[in-house]
């Protein structure tokens, strides 16, 4: 709370104003971000881009609300101190977003852009990657959230998709100018 309270530059005290309790909240904060990704979920998934695309949208969307919008709140990922009832709602988001992705994945799949596999290992394996960054991102470090976001996303989908399907996936940040997508997209020989 006074981590919260310093980075608004308000009192300890002053958030209880808000907030009865820590449990109200960190069920605020995942509350807020569940709509948001809930809301970018239903918007990519309605375009008309490839299902790479879509995938590589959530997941950059996803790293800039944890990193940016909740300042990689690390209780984002310690959802489970809530009373059991907001508990509920929260596990019942999480799963309505976790279905979105294993949706992706599965269209992608069964549209052979994807390489073979389980949807739901893969999902996980997504989302435990994409949680796993509040623990060692800082604000002051050489990439931003988005950057982040953008390298994930490469990877990770990357990761899942058959060589020929890689072209209609962004070309890499200026981190590292001299790679290009074309590098991979080719088979050797």
């Amino acid at each position: 709370m006074e981590e919260i309270g310093d980075d608004l530059e308000v009192t300890k005290g002053s958030l209880y104003y808000y907030f009865r309790s820590k449990q109200d909240l960190l069920y605020f904060c995942q509350k807020s971000s569940l709509r948001r990704l809930l809301e970018e979920a239903e918007r990519t998934t309605r375009s008309t881009q490839p299902v790479t695309m879509q995938l590589y949208e959530l997941i950059v969307s996803q790293i800039r609300c944890m990193l940016d919008e909740l300042q990689g709140f690390t209780a984002h990922a310690e959802f489970r101190a809530l009373p059991e009832d907001q508990l509920q709602e929260i596990i019942q988001k999480r799963d309505q977003y976790e279905a979105v992705l294993r949706g992706l994945v599965e269209k992608g799949m069964e549209e052979e852009i994807f390489l073979p596999g389980n949807p739901r290992i893969v999902v996980w394996a997504i989302l435990g990657a994409i949680n796993w960054t509040v623990q060692w991102y800082t604000p002051t470090g050489p990439l931003s959230a988005q950057e982040i976001g953008h390298e994930f996303a490469l990877f990770l989908v990357r990761g899942l998709t058959r060589v020929v399907h890689l072209g209609s996936l962004p070309a890499r940040t200026q981190v590292d100018p001299a790679y290009s997508l074309k590098d991979v997209s080719q088979p050797e020989g």
